[in-house]
Protein backbone atom coordinates (compact mmCIF):
# COMPACT_ATOMS: atom_id res chain seq x y z
CA UNK A 1 0.00 0.00 0.00
CA UNK A 2 1.71 3.13 -0.96
CA UNK A 3 1.94 6.11 1.79
CA UNK A 4 1.26 9.69 0.97
CA UNK A 5 3.20 11.90 2.45
CA UNK A 6 0.80 15.36 3.75
CA UNK A 7 2.23 18.39 3.75
CA UNK A 8 0.92 22.02 5.67
CA UNK A 9 1.00 25.21 3.79
CA UNK A 10 -1.41 27.94 4.44
CA UNK A 11 -5.01 27.55 2.89
CA UNK A 12 -3.39 24.33 0.73
CA UNK A 13 -5.82 21.77 3.13
CA UNK A 14 -8.62 22.36 4.58
CA UNK A 15 -10.44 20.30 7.46
CA UNK A 16 -6.87 18.48 8.36
CA UNK A 17 -8.01 16.50 11.12
CA UNK A 18 -11.06 14.91 9.51
CA UNK A 19 -9.07 14.39 6.38
CA UNK A 20 -6.14 12.05 7.95
CA UNK A 21 -8.84 10.61 10.27
CA UNK A 22 -11.20 9.54 7.59
CA UNK A 23 -7.77 8.65 5.66
CA UNK A 24 -6.42 6.25 7.95
CA UNK A 25 -10.41 4.66 8.82
CA UNK A 26 -10.47 3.95 4.95
CA UNK A 27 -7.40 2.61 4.29
CA UNK A 28 -7.93 0.22 7.75
CA UNK A 29 -11.18 -0.84 6.07
CA UNK A 30 -9.28 -1.41 2.36
CA UNK A 31 -11.98 1.01 0.89
CA UNK A 32 -9.06 2.89 -1.22
CA UNK A 33 -8.27 2.70 -4.90
CA UNK A 34 -5.46 4.50 -6.80
CA UNK A 35 -5.70 6.93 -9.79
CA UNK A 36 -2.96 7.38 -11.95
CA UNK A 37 -2.10 9.87 -14.92
CA UNK A 38 0.50 10.84 -17.00
CA UNK A 39 -0.20 13.99 -19.33
CA UNK A 40 1.20 17.78 -19.56
CA UNK A 41 -1.60 18.87 -17.08
CA UNK A 42 -1.52 16.01 -14.26
CA UNK A 43 -3.45 17.73 -11.77
CA UNK A 44 -6.17 19.20 -14.40
CA UNK A 45 -6.78 15.47 -15.66
CA UNK A 46 -7.09 13.67 -12.22
CA UNK A 47 -9.19 16.28 -10.89
CA UNK A 48 -11.49 15.20 -14.71
CA UNK A 49 -11.48 11.32 -12.87
CA UNK A 50 -12.62 12.51 -9.31
CA UNK A 51 -15.27 14.36 -11.03
CA UNK A 52 -16.14 11.45 -12.75
CA UNK A 53 -15.83 8.86 -9.40
CA UNK A 54 -18.25 11.90 -7.49
CA UNK A 55 -20.37 13.24 -9.76
CA UNK A 56 -19.86 16.97 -9.04
CA UNK A 57 -18.01 19.99 -10.35
CA UNK A 58 -14.51 20.80 -9.24
CA UNK A 59 -13.77 24.05 -11.29
CA UNK A 60 -9.56 24.61 -12.44
CA UNK A 61 -7.50 27.38 -12.54
CA UNK A 62 -4.10 26.45 -14.35
CA UNK A 63 -0.92 27.42 -12.25
CA UNK A 64 1.31 29.19 -14.76
CA UNK A 65 4.57 27.96 -16.56
CA UNK A 66 7.44 30.05 -15.67
CA UNK A 67 10.50 28.27 -15.20
CA UNK A 68 12.06 26.73 -18.10
CA UNK A 69 12.30 22.65 -16.42
CA UNK A 70 8.59 23.39 -16.50
CA UNK A 71 8.34 23.52 -20.21
CA UNK A 72 8.65 20.77 -23.30
CA UNK A 73 9.77 21.79 -26.69
CA UNK A 74 7.33 19.48 -28.85
CA UNK A 75 7.76 20.65 -31.98
CA UNK A 76 9.13 17.53 -33.95
CA UNK A 77 6.34 15.49 -32.21
CA UNK A 78 3.61 17.85 -33.52
CA UNK A 79 4.76 18.98 -36.60
CA UNK A 80 5.11 17.21 -39.98
CA UNK A 81 8.34 18.13 -41.99
CA UNK A 82 5.97 20.22 -44.63
CA UNK A 83 4.91 22.17 -41.35
CA UNK A 84 8.01 23.21 -40.05
CA UNK A 85 9.62 24.42 -43.53
CA UNK A 86 6.29 26.82 -43.73
CA UNK A 87 6.69 28.19 -40.64
CA UNK A 88 10.22 28.43 -40.41
CA UNK A 89 13.45 27.78 -38.47
CA UNK A 90 12.39 29.53 -35.68
CA UNK A 91 8.80 28.26 -34.95
CA UNK A 92 8.61 26.15 -32.10
CA UNK A 93 5.93 24.75 -30.36
CA UNK A 94 5.98 25.14 -26.68
CA UNK A 95 3.68 23.28 -23.43
CA UNK A 96 3.77 22.13 -19.90
CA UNK A 97 6.25 19.60 -19.25
CA UNK A 98 3.76 17.72 -16.91
CA UNK A 99 4.80 14.00 -16.05
CA UNK A 100 3.10 11.66 -14.13
CA UNK A 101 1.00 11.54 -10.83
CA UNK A 102 -0.45 8.48 -9.12
CA UNK A 103 -2.78 9.17 -5.56
CA UNK A 104 -4.44 6.42 -3.59
CA UNK A 105 -7.82 7.54 -2.22
CA UNK A 106 -10.66 6.54 -0.07
CA UNK A 107 -13.84 5.90 -1.55
CA UNK A 108 -17.08 4.04 -0.28
CA UNK A 109 -16.57 0.73 0.14
CA UNK A 110 -20.10 -0.43 -1.78
CA UNK A 111 -19.81 1.71 -4.94
CA UNK A 112 -16.00 2.26 -5.03
CA UNK A 113 -16.81 6.01 -5.78
CA UNK A 114 -16.45 9.37 -4.05
CA UNK A 115 -20.26 9.50 -2.58
CA UNK A 116 -20.35 11.96 -0.38
CA UNK A 117 -18.54 15.85 -0.01
CA UNK A 118 -16.10 14.38 2.83
CA UNK A 119 -14.63 11.92 0.31
CA UNK A 120 -14.13 14.28 -2.66
CA UNK A 121 -12.92 16.92 -0.53
CA UNK A 122 -10.44 14.65 1.12
CA UNK A 123 -9.69 12.96 -2.47
CA UNK A 124 -8.96 16.38 -4.14
CA UNK A 125 -6.75 17.30 -0.59
CA UNK A 126 -4.43 14.22 -0.96
CA UNK A 127 -4.22 14.83 -4.75
CA UNK A 128 -2.74 18.13 -3.96
CA UNK A 129 -0.61 17.12 -1.25
CA UNK A 130 0.90 14.29 -3.42
CA UNK A 131 0.79 16.66 -6.66
CA UNK A 132 3.59 18.86 -4.22
CA UNK A 133 5.67 15.90 -3.23
CA UNK A 134 6.13 14.62 -6.98
CA UNK A 135 7.72 18.42 -7.58
CA UNK A 136 5.07 18.91 -10.57
CA UNK A 137 4.99 22.67 -11.86
CA UNK A 138 3.44 24.87 -8.97
CA UNK A 139 1.30 24.44 -5.85
CA UNK A 140 -2.68 24.00 -5.94
CA UNK A 141 -5.07 25.03 -3.35
CA UNK A 142 -8.78 23.77 -2.51
CA UNK A 143 -11.33 26.36 -1.78
CA UNK A 144 -14.77 25.47 -0.90
CA UNK A 145 -17.53 28.08 -1.80
CA UNK A 146 -20.96 27.14 -0.64
CA UNK A 147 -20.46 23.59 -1.17
CA UNK A 148 -18.61 24.14 -4.89
CA UNK A 149 -15.35 23.00 -5.23
CA UNK A 150 -12.33 25.24 -6.77
CA UNK A 151 -9.07 24.08 -7.47
CA UNK A 152 -6.80 27.61 -7.91
CA UNK A 153 -3.41 28.02 -8.12
CA UNK A 154 -1.16 28.62 -4.95
CA UNK A 155 2.41 29.02 -5.92
CA UNK A 156 3.94 29.20 -9.10
CA UNK A 157 8.41 28.49 -9.70
CA UNK A 158 9.66 31.93 -11.26
CA UNK A 159 11.88 32.35 -13.59
CA UNK A 160 14.10 32.52 -11.06
CA UNK A 161 13.35 29.21 -9.45
CA UNK A 162 11.82 30.45 -6.54
CA UNK A 163 8.65 29.60 -5.28
CA UNK A 164 6.47 32.54 -5.36
CA UNK A 165 2.90 33.26 -4.05
CA UNK A 166 0.43 33.14 -7.22
CA UNK A 167 -2.99 34.20 -6.65
CA UNK A 168 -6.24 33.09 -8.94
CA UNK A 169 -6.65 35.12 -11.89
CA UNK A 170 -10.45 34.79 -11.39
CA UNK A 171 -10.18 36.90 -7.85
CA UNK A 172 -11.31 40.27 -9.34
CA UNK A 173 -14.42 41.65 -8.83
CA UNK A 174 -17.37 41.43 -11.42
CA UNK A 175 -20.31 44.09 -12.02
CA UNK A 176 -22.93 43.46 -14.44
CA UNK A 177 -26.35 45.18 -14.47
CA UNK A 178 -29.19 42.74 -14.20
CA UNK A 179 -30.64 42.21 -17.86
CA UNK A 180 -31.15 39.62 -20.30
CA UNK A 181 -28.35 38.12 -22.59
CA UNK A 182 -27.48 35.12 -24.31
CA UNK A 183 -24.92 33.04 -21.84
CA UNK A 184 -22.32 33.35 -24.35
CA UNK A 185 -22.57 37.24 -24.00
CA UNK A 186 -22.85 37.49 -20.24
CA UNK A 187 -19.31 34.77 -20.23
CA UNK A 188 -17.99 37.10 -22.72
CA UNK A 189 -18.64 40.00 -20.44
CA UNK A 190 -17.51 38.33 -16.84
CA UNK A 191 -13.74 37.18 -18.71
CA UNK A 192 -13.45 40.89 -20.07
CA UNK A 193 -13.73 41.92 -16.75
CA UNK A 194 -11.63 39.21 -15.12
CA UNK A 195 -9.01 40.29 -18.19
CA UNK A 196 -8.61 43.69 -17.38
CA UNK A 197 -9.05 43.06 -13.46
CA UNK A 198 -5.68 40.52 -13.52
CA UNK A 199 -3.89 42.26 -16.09
CA UNK A 200 -3.97 38.65 -18.33
CA UNK A 201 -5.93 37.86 -21.37
CA UNK A 202 -8.80 35.31 -20.92
CA UNK A 203 -10.25 34.49 -24.09
CA UNK A 204 -13.46 31.59 -24.66
CA UNK A 205 -12.27 28.30 -25.71
CA UNK A 206 -14.26 24.99 -25.64
CA UNK A 207 -17.98 24.97 -24.26
CA UNK A 208 -21.36 23.61 -25.30
CA UNK A 209 -22.03 26.45 -27.75
CA UNK A 210 -25.51 25.91 -28.69
CA UNK A 211 -26.37 26.45 -24.92
CA UNK A 212 -24.63 29.25 -24.18
CA UNK A 213 -25.25 31.16 -28.17
CA UNK A 214 -28.96 30.43 -28.12
CA UNK A 215 -30.01 30.33 -24.39
CA UNK A 216 -31.12 33.72 -22.73
CA UNK A 217 -30.46 34.56 -19.11
CA UNK A 218 -31.58 37.39 -16.70
CA UNK A 219 -28.14 37.46 -14.71
CA UNK A 220 -26.23 40.31 -12.71
CA UNK A 221 -23.78 40.45 -10.65
CA UNK A 222 -22.52 43.17 -7.81
CA UNK A 223 -18.73 43.24 -6.85
CA UNK A 224 -18.57 39.47 -6.58
CA UNK A 225 -15.19 37.27 -7.88
CA UNK A 226 -14.84 36.28 -11.13
CA UNK A 227 -15.08 32.54 -10.47
CA UNK A 228 -18.17 32.29 -7.96
CA UNK A 229 -19.90 34.74 -11.27
CA UNK A 230 -18.59 31.73 -13.77
CA UNK A 231 -19.68 29.00 -11.50
CA UNK A 232 -23.31 30.67 -10.78
CA UNK A 233 -23.57 31.10 -14.84
CA UNK A 234 -22.61 27.59 -15.14
CA UNK A 235 -25.13 26.46 -13.16
CA UNK A 236 -28.17 28.60 -14.41
CA UNK A 237 -27.15 27.45 -17.99
CA UNK A 238 -27.10 23.93 -16.74
CA UNK A 239 -30.42 24.36 -15.38
CA UNK A 240 -32.37 26.16 -17.91
CA UNK A 241 -35.87 24.49 -19.18
CA UNK A 242 -35.18 21.74 -16.18
CA UNK A 243 -35.89 21.81 -11.67
CA UNK A 244 -32.28 22.12 -10.48
CA UNK A 245 -31.92 18.61 -9.22
CA UNK A 246 -32.36 17.77 -12.77
CA UNK A 247 -29.37 19.76 -14.18
CA UNK A 248 -26.25 18.55 -15.17
CA UNK A 249 -23.07 18.94 -13.43
CA UNK A 250 -21.12 21.78 -15.39
CA UNK A 251 -17.73 22.61 -14.13
CA UNK A 252 -14.53 25.14 -16.08
CA UNK A 253 -11.48 24.36 -17.04
CA UNK A 254 -9.30 27.55 -17.11
CA UNK A 255 -5.96 26.73 -18.76
CA UNK A 256 -3.11 28.84 -19.39
CA UNK A 257 -0.49 28.34 -23.06
CA UNK A 258 2.64 28.78 -22.02
CA UNK A 259 4.07 30.00 -25.01
CA UNK A 260 1.25 32.70 -26.10
CA UNK A 261 0.95 33.76 -22.39
CA UNK A 262 -2.55 33.93 -22.14
CA UNK A 263 -5.58 31.89 -20.74
CA UNK A 264 -8.20 29.67 -22.41
CA UNK A 265 -11.69 29.64 -20.37
CA UNK A 266 -13.26 25.59 -20.95
CA UNK A 267 -16.04 24.30 -19.94
CA UNK A 268 -17.37 20.93 -20.03
CA UNK A 269 -20.39 18.35 -18.86
CA UNK A 270 -18.99 16.25 -16.04
CA UNK A 271 -19.28 12.84 -16.60
CA UNK A 272 -22.14 10.95 -15.46
CA UNK A 273 -24.06 13.50 -14.83
CA UNK A 274 -25.09 14.67 -18.95
CA UNK A 275 -27.99 15.63 -20.43
CA UNK A 276 -28.81 16.87 -23.41
CA UNK A 277 -28.02 20.95 -23.00
CA UNK A 278 -30.79 21.73 -25.44
CA UNK A 279 -31.44 25.53 -25.95
CA UNK A 280 -35.03 26.79 -26.24
CA UNK A 281 -37.39 28.62 -24.14
CA UNK A 282 -37.78 27.43 -20.55
CA UNK A 283 -41.25 26.38 -18.93
CA UNK A 284 -41.73 30.38 -17.85
CA UNK A 285 -41.99 33.00 -19.61
CA UNK A 286 -39.57 34.70 -17.63
CA UNK A 287 -35.82 33.99 -18.90
CA UNK A 288 -33.58 31.80 -16.50
CA UNK A 289 -30.50 33.26 -14.70
CA UNK A 290 -29.93 34.39 -10.90
CA UNK A 291 -32.46 37.68 -11.25
CA UNK A 292 -29.46 39.25 -8.92
CA UNK A 293 -30.69 37.32 -5.87
CA UNK A 294 -26.91 36.13 -5.01
CA UNK A 295 -26.02 39.77 -5.86
CA UNK A 296 -28.02 42.18 -4.39
CA UNK A 297 -25.49 45.10 -2.17
CA UNK A 298 -25.61 44.75 1.41
CA UNK A 299 -26.52 48.08 2.96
Amino acid sequence: MRTIRIEMWPRALTTCAGVLTLTALCFAQGNFRPVTVNSGRPVADAILELERLSGKAINFEDVRYEHPADLADVTDRVMTPAQRALAGPFARVIVPRGGSLTVTIPVDAATQKLTDALLLQNAVNLLLAQQRSAALPGAYALRNSADRLFVEPAQVRASSGNAVPSPSVLLSPITLPLAERTALETLQLVLDQASRGSGYRIDVGSLPLAAFARNRLRFGADRRQASEVLADLLAAVAAVGRAPEQAPKMSYRLLFDPQLRYYMFNVHVVEGTEMALMPGPPPSSTPPGNDGRFFQRKQ
